[in-house]
C-alpha cells in the first residue's frame, strides 16, 4: 500500500485511456457481474458541505470490488463550483483520486 496523492489532468487521463477502449468496457462489464453476485460494496457517498457556502463541498466514494480485482479505494471530489466552471475552460479539473 502506498501513501500517494495522485492528480491527474484531463490530458493526462485521456493518454492513459486512448487505445483501451475494449479493455475498459471488459472491467466494467466484469465490475457489472461482480456487483450481481454481491461481490462488491458500495457505501454511500460522504458529503461535507460547509456552513453559508452552498456553492462548495467534499464528496468521497468509497468503492470496494472483489473477484479477481480484488481491491478499494477512495474517489475524493472537491468541488468549488465557480473554480470548476472557471478551470473547465483551461481543461483543468479539480478533481481528486485517493487509491488505498
Amino acid at each position: 500500500m502506498t501513501n500517494n496523492l495522485l492528480v491527474l489532468g484531463a490530458e493526462q487521463i485521456n493518454d492513459a485511456l486512448n487505445g483501451k477502449e475494449s479493455e475498459i468496457i471488459e472491467i466494467v462489464k466484469n465490475t457489472y457481474l461482480f456487483h450481481n453476485e454481491g461481490k462488491t460494496a458500495l457505501p454511500h457517498s460522504i458529503f461535507l458541505r460547509f456552513p453559508n457556502d452552498e456553492r462548495n463541498r467534499i464528496i468521497g466514494l468509497p468503492a470496494y470490488i472483489g473477484g479477481d480485482y480484488n481491491i478499494a479505494g477512495m474517489k475524493w471530489i472537491s468541488l468549488d463550483l465557480c473554480q470548476y466552471f472557471g478551470h473547465k475552460k483551461l481543461n483543468i479539473f479539480s478533481l481528486h483520486d485517493i487509491n488505498t
